[in-house]
């Protein structure tokens, strides 16, 4: 009977000497779902008084989120085991009366309970609270002011253990005790001491959101494709995705895309809503949406499109006109290149004489309009004047000009051989 008093008085001092838990690296691996949160957690629990509590133990029943509910076991080598699940109520009328869950926000409440309370297990019928054993203790854990944050993936705030417990503190991040990195309860301890954390790598990786637009420039009428890219939602099938700006408010999905119907520059934001935390970001990338016929310059603003107007000569740029006889005449035909650049229907312009010679063109079967031609290849060559001058030239010059500086030189000669 001595013995049964002096280990009842152990257990009750073993229990008042736990003052602070502080969780450390927690983990939620695997997870399949996007809302509710599911899967399971890895990591550890850590009090300054009892060492490592392990939540992701050896038992086929580790602590793991289904449905943002935390259910399982943890482990400490000198409290014994600790349950979370959704059939714990709490104390009556001491609030929220469900196990510990992540709310939508964020918000972390509800109950755990050391299973050591309990006359057998880690259910049923619990211990005399009042007794010896217990101390007036009744082993509950309630989740206070405690948070879930999606974008650093780790928890914060408190929970409380009550008057023999004290406050239960969630790890602050990037801020470790050193102590508790070489407490020697538990030789098979994190590597580090990070903060306590929910997916991703255990130790508080970062989630990031991004979102850009392709292509960045384009003309009004264009298709223009906004995507969004979350490092805890890489294929998009997780999380909702919802969409604002012009042209794009009400769309949703990874992907979307808008045609624009006036010029200007374009903004888009998205917000990802993913294990029931929101998460909003600005696109880097704006579209640039020009008129049609203008492209994006240097500086980044609208410029119409700058083509170069030219008219170049072809294989020959030299004409001659032969006089054999009253009976025997021939032109020699040159050639002439007007780019793409030239407008449609460009005047094309003449100066120099070509001593009573009129200027041909056509466009390789159909005279046309010397002075208004068409970006095309072109022959050109002469028809004479009458009477036919009697004396012959040579290297008579003369251009042609299609606008916006753009020239050609090409040269005529009159040869006359024998003349009745």
């Amino acid at each position: 009977m001595k013995n049964k008093k002096k280990f009842g008085l152990l257990v009750l001092l073993g229990l008042a000497l736990v003052l602070a838990f502080s969780f450390l690296p927690v983990n939620l691996k695997q997870v399949e779902a996007a809302t509710p949160l599911s899967g399971n957690v890895v990591g550890w629990m850590w009090s300054s008084d009892i060492g490592w509590l392990k939540l992701d133990s050896n038992l086929n029943t580790p602590v793991k989120v289904v449905d943002n509910n935390l259910v399982g076991y943890a482990w400490s080598s000198n409290l014994g085991w600790v349950r979370f699940g959704t059939d714990l109520t709490g104390p009556v009328g001491k609030g929220d009366n469900w196990g510990a869950k992540i709310a939508d926000d964020g918000t972390v409440t509800g109950w755990a309970r050391v299973c050591s309370v309990y006359v057998s297990g880690c259910s049923g019928v619990a211990k005399d609270v009042s007794g010896p054993e217990l101390g007036g203790w009744d082993g509950w854990i309630k989740m206070t002011n405690a948070r879930y944050n999606l974008n650093s993936q780790t928890f914060s705030g408190y929970a409380w253990g009550s008057l023999n417990l004290g406050w239960l503190r969630f790890w602050p991040e990037n801020n470790p005790n050193p102590d508790s990195c070489t407490d020697p309860v538990i030789a098979n301890r994190p590597a580090n001491c990070n903060p306590a954390c929910v997916g991703g790598s255990c130790g508080g990786t970062t989630d990031t959101l991004s979102c850009s637009v392709n292509p960045p420039s384009g003309e009004v009428g264009d298709t223009f494709s906004w995507t969004a890219i979350s490092s805890a939602d890489p294929s998009g099938t997780k999380g909702t995705y919802t969409w604002a700006g012009e042209k794009l408010v009400g769309k949703t999905g990874k992907t979307v895309t808008a045609v624009y119907d006036a010029k200007g520059t374009k903004s888009g934001s998205v917000t990802v809503l993913l294990n029931g935390i929101p998460q909003t970001k600005v696109c880097a990338t704006q579209a640039t949406v020009c008129a049609k016929g203008e492209t994006v310059d240097a500086t980044g603003n609208c410029s119409a499109n700058v083509v170069a107007c030219t008219i170049t000569p072809g294989s020959s740029s030299r004409i001659s006109y032969y006089q054999l006889d009253s009976d025997n005449k021939y032109a020699q035909k040159a050639e002439i290149v007007i780019s793409s650049g030239c407008a449609n229907n460009t005047t094309v312009t003449q100066s120099g004489t070509l001593n009573g010679f009129n200027l041909v063109c056509s466009d390789g079967g159909t005279s046309v309009d010397c002075s208004k031609l068409s970006p095309g290849n072109y022959q050109v060559w002469v028809t004479p004047p009458s009477p036919l001058p009697t004396a012959g030239f040579r290297n008579l010059l003369f251009s042609l000009s299609a606008g916006k500086g753009s020239s050609v030189n090409l040269k005529f000669d009159y040869l006359v051989t024998h003349q009745n």
